[in-house]
């Protein structure tokens, strides 16, 4: 019988649980850390993604209420054209006119001729009679709703009279259709 002798003292079993619970808990919290950070990252680009939706949104709310703006300012201005264009007076038609009525040796010397249907004129004749006939001539003109003689100056061998003059808008409208009526008429002769 043999009998065995060991002089060393025996080792202790290594105990592994202690080592294995330590290794699961930092592999599990690094997993953890991990799917925090990307949930992070993930709730940050949603966030900017409904950011930018918002701010889109805002300027195409911005965009359709200066469209609508636009348009309304379109529509007023192409009112405000159309009343301008009713109103407005040829004054060429409203020149030749006066030009017109003028005697033979009469000239205008300052015609001033305003949007609101107003002309202020100056005028030289050679005679007072060719004033006072100009006067007359311009007062039965249905072109002409008033007419005011503000001065008349005499000077070597002429005089020189100063008119404010109220323009009949709705006559020089009527004159003008009739003006292009016959002008077309004449071109469908032709």
């Amino acid at each position: 019988m043999l009998v065995e002798i060991n002089l060393l003292p025996e080792k202790p079993k290594k105990n592994y649980l202690i080592l294995s619970i330590a290794g699961t808990s930092i592999v599990v919290g690094l997993l953890l850390f991990l799917s925090g950070v990307i949930y992070y990252n993930s709730l940050n680009r949603e966030i900017e993604r409904v950011e930018k939706s918002i701010e889109t949104v805002v300027e195409m709310q911005t965009l359709a209420m200066q469209e609508q703006s636009t348009d309304r300012t379109d529509q007023l201005l192409g009112e405000t054209v159309t009343w301008l264009e009713a109103q407005q007076l040829s004054s060429t038609k409203v020149l030749d006119s006066l030009v017109h009525q003028l005697p033979s040796d009469g000239s205008f010397v300052n015609y001033y001729y305003s949007d609101d249907a107003e002309v202020e004129l100056t005028a030289r004749f050679s005679e007072e009679r060719d004033v006072s006939s100009y006067l007359h001539n311009l007062d039965q003109s249905p072109m002409v709703t008033n007419i005011v003689v503000n001065t008349i100056q005499q000077g070597d061998n002429e005089y020189v009279a100063s008119f404010s003059i109220r323009l009949n808008i709705s006559q020089d409208k009527q004159t003008e259709d009739n003006d292009s009526e016959e002008l077309e008429g004449e071109s469908d002769e032709s």
